[in-house]
């Protein structure tokens, strides 16, 4: 504050620079995780639709019935729809495609 020629105390240049850590630590970082959880999960699922969509056209309709492992991904074929499964340690993910 010494350049804008004012004479303000150390104390009111140590509460803002505190609010200013306290709104990066409380509000950007978690909304930062958050925008990455998002972008994790829309990349997980559309890897899962590539994966169905290979499957279907590589494989026939009973071997769809009865289940097909591509890579991490069961591919099933139900009444109406094709889901991929995948089965990790930490999280189970299901992504399906109705026809």
């Amino acid at each position: 504050m010494k350049n804008y020629k004012l004479k303000a105390s150390f104390l009111l240049d140590s509460m803002a620079a505190l609010m200013l850590l306290g709104l990066i630590c409380l509000v950007l970082i978690p909304m930062m995780n958050q925008m990455h959880m998002n972008f994790y999960n829309e990349i997980k699922s559309i890897d899962a639709s590539k994966t169905i969509l290979t499957a279907a056209s590589i494989n026939s309709i009973n071997k769809l019935k009865k289940g097909v492992t591509i890579g991490e991904y069961v591919i099933k074929l139900d009444d109406k729809q094709i889901c991929a499964i995948t089965n990790e340690n930490s999280s189970k993910f299901k992504e399906c495609i109705q026809y």
